[in-house]
């Protein structure tokens, strides 16, 4: 039983071995109102001893079932209890009962302490590792002791995220203080150690009573820019991150901010990096920002995450785990790249290592899905990138059916030019379906320049806006004719001449057309070229045509015909060839108009509605070649030069009015050719002039013209007379005739009224 308690002594009187044995024990430790009663050296009332330490510690707590008792002391098994100001136990904490823990608590398991009648209550120097639960952080130390000064954790460190070792902490009944931080071996999530103490930051840790948490934080002292380095990383080179400040808090949250103004880093020699931030967790660290693999047209990815983990071997880079499938479009073709994980979340696909980037995937066709090859795989190093195919198990189809295409054996496509675009898909293999051709015989090479579409029909397939260096071109696989069909318009193509984008540069607009297959082709174009200023020639038309097509087709399209005949005098000629039952051949043709050369002035003063003169005039000259291999091989040439000069006068007085035209026309053609067949020559060569006069009057509202008055409520009432006189002189030869040489005038007189 207890005896009594005085003076700050303690008596007690316990049966041991049914004997009472007195002890007295001396200052340092005193008792609560309530104690365990032992008998024979251990508790029976299943009371713990509340008992104060060192007049400092007013609620240590020893557990009666561990806590023994005899004639050389007691050892308490004993539990330091606080009461932090503020602090707030937010993690729902529990002890050993199952009891929550309350706010202010730590709770601090000493051990044994030691307490008899010689030392009193003994210096307690730590022999095990102390731990002490801060929220979810832990502060451990097993170089402790605890003294009438308090606790002190003469060593240890705080798990906070990063480990933080300290020296000299000291622990109160209400506060937590002293205590030096030994920065110069920060651990972050137990991977990167950083270096901080040659920095000299400002380092605070304690209780944030507004947030409710425990806090570390470092920041750069007033006279450094940073706390901190991150150098040597495996995979960045020579890259160094600069760490501006560290804040982590025992709710689990971790902030690690980096300076990362305009910074951008090779990562694996083949993507560049820019970073954004840091984030760490249990194991790792990641670097957050916006990788950028430098291949065109390939995405970017804005939410990059790259992690460094440890193992055994120390630091290693982690492959990164938030690269998102890849589906872009590339001169008519279309990429597939899926990223693909492990059943442990481990990337499989891609692999992004040092020095490369490989990613398997599929192409097809940019628009239809004519085909698709298995497996592609890209390929980037820090010299080259590259796509080709790794089985040859692949198949380029002509037709939807499946029935004719290419057994595909190598495809490949690469970025060129320094990197700044693609090339064209080019692969090979042998033909299959395709009738009239020896499979054994049909190994071919292809290059897909543009994306290729099923035409309604479903018996053509298309390949449009292939990029040439004069416009885009769109082509044709027609399956019923068998024929490649291709055409192209050029706009205003610069041909040279001047500054680039100036208006005095040369300039093509026209149309261009191929057809080749089923044992005929050719190539057909048209249009004009306008020249720089000269102050004499303008524009120049031409056309040509070369190739081998049956006569009924061509009649199909008589836009060629009818576009050689118009560079001919009133569109009489067309080269010989193109009468044949299949024409072969070349043929081109070209023509320009011009003004008469000075002194001839040209003349237009409208003084509408009273009075109008104009004299004008010009110059056109033709000319057609062609090479016929088809009946026979022959050359034949036109030419036509002509001129004109037209005056007109006109006036009016409102409510009447009289005018007259006068135009003279002069043409000269010449045409021939030799049969190099036959040794047949023939010429052709004629002269036409055309006078032409009109007179008009009228009453009314007529102006200088005699047409209506515009605003005029009456009408103008014309009468006109119009006179054409033309002459016609040619002559001919030509070795295949009798007579070789004709000669004729022909006069045509003829007035019309209108």
């Amino acid at each position: 039983m207890i005896l009594g308690n005085q003076e700050n002594k303690v008596s007690f009187a316990v049966l041991y071995n049914d004997k009472s044995i007195p002890s007295s024990y001396q200052s340092g430790f005193s008792i609560g109102a309530v104690l365990p009663i032992y008998s024979k050296g251990q508790a029976i009332n299943m009371i713990n001893l509340q008992y104060t330490a060192h007049s400092i510690y007013t609620t240590m707590e020893a557990d009666f079932t561990k806590s023994t008792f005899n004639e050389a002391g007691m050892n308490l098994a004993t539990t330091l209890h606080t009461q932090i100001e503020g602090m707030v136990n937010t993690e729902g904490t529990k002890n050993k009962k199952g009891e929550k823990i309350k706010d202010g608590d730590l709770e601090i398991d000493l051990g044994m302490v030691n307490v008899n009648s010689k030392d009193g209550l003994k210096k307690i120097s730590g022999t095990g590792v102390l731990k002490i639960a801060l929220g979810k952080w832990m502060m451990n130390s097993s170089n402790w002791e605890f003294s009438e000064q308090g606790l002190l954790l003469k060593s240890g460190a705080i798990d906070a995220g990063v480990t933080v070792p300290f020296t000299n902490l000291c622990i109160l009944p209400k506060e937590i203080k002293f205590g030096e931080y030994q920065l110069d071996n920060l651990t972050l999530a137990n991977t990167l150690t950083l270096e901080i103490k040659k920095y000299n930051p400002t380092i605070s840790f304690g209780y944030d009573k507004g947030f409710k948490v425990w806090n570390l934080s470092i920041v750069p002292n007033p006279a450094q820019a940073y706390c901190s380095e991150i150098k040597n990383l495996p995979g960045m080179g020579n890259t160094t991150f600069k760490v501006f400040s560290i804040n982590t808090f025992s709710s689990g949250q971790f902030k690690v901010n980096i300076l990362t103004t305009g910074q951008k880093v090779m990562i694996n020699q083949v993507a560049q990096f820019e970073p954004e931030g840091m984030d760490l967790a249990s194991g790792y660290v990641a670097f957050t920002g916006i990788l950028d693999f430098q291949i065109p047209k390939f995405p970017v990815f804005e939410s990059f995450a790259l992690k460094y983990q440890k193992d055994n071997n120390g630091v290693i880079q982690a492959m990164p785990g938030n690269l998102n499938d890849v589906d872009f479009k590339i001169n008519g073709v279309r990429y597939t790249f899926k990223v693909v994980k492990d059943a442990k979340g481990n990337m499989k696909n891609p692999l992004f290592s040092d020095g490369s980037l490989a990613w398997m995937g599929t192409v097809t066709d940019e628009v239809e899905g004519m085909y698709t090859f298995n497996i592609m795989k890209l390929l980037k190093t820090k010299d080259s990138t590259t796509i080709h195919e790794t089985t040859a198990d692949n198949t380029f189809l002509f037709s939807k059916n499946g029935k004719t295409g290419v057994h595909v054996v190598h495809a490949s496509q690469k970025v060129i030019d320094n990197g700044s675009h693609w090339s064209n898909l080019t692969f090979e293999g042998r033909l299959f379906g395709m009738e009239g051709v020896n499979e054994a015989k049909s190994y071919t090479v292809m290059t897909v320049k543009g994306a290729v579409e099923v035409v309604p029909s479903s018996s053509s397939v298309a390949i449009n806006n292939v990029e040439t260096p004069f416009g885009n071109m769109s082509i044709v696989f027609d399956f019923n004719e068998k024929a490649l069909i291709g055409s192209m318009h050029l706009d205003n193509v610069s041909l040279g001449g001047g500054e680039e984008g100036s208006a005095g540069g040369a300039a093509l607009t026209g149309d261009i057309e191929m057809r080749l297959g089923s044992g005929s082709w050719y190539m057909f174009g048209a249009g004009e070229a306008t020249l720089p200023d000269n102050g004499f020639v303008d524009k120049i038309k031409a056309a040509f045509f070369i190739g081998m097509v049956d006569q009924v087709y061509l009649n199909q399209k008589p836009i060629i015909k009818q576009t050689i005949q118009s560079f001919s005098y009133e569109g009489s000629y067309i080269p010989p060839m193109f009468n044949d039952n299949v024409v072969t051949g070349i043929c081109v043709a070209g023509g320009l108009a011009i003004p008469f050369p000075p002194p001839v002035p040209t003349i237009d003063i409208p003084l509408d509605p009273f009075f109008s003169v104009s004299l004008t005039h010009g110059l056109h000259i033709n000319a057609v070649v062609s090479v016929g291999f088809g009946d026979a091989v022959r050359l034949d040439f036109y030419a036509n030069v002509g001129g004109f000069v037209e005056a007109h006068a006109g006036g009016s007085v409102i409510i009447g009015c009289v005018s007259a035209t006068l135009r003279c026309d002069v043409d000269v053609n010449v045409y021939g050719g030799i049969n190099f067949s036959s040794k047949d020559i023939y010429f052709h060569g004629e002269t036409v002039m055309k006078l032409k006069g009109t007179v008009k009057a009228g009453g009314g509202c007529c102006d200088s013209d005699c047409d209506h008055i515009t605003l005029c409520p009456l009408p103008c009432i014309e009468v006109n007379k119009t006179a054409i006189i033309k002459m016609t002189s040619f002559v001919d030869f030509d070795t295949n005739k009798s007579p070789k040489y004709t000669f004729s005038i022909v006069p045509d007189f003829n007035v019309e009224f209108q």
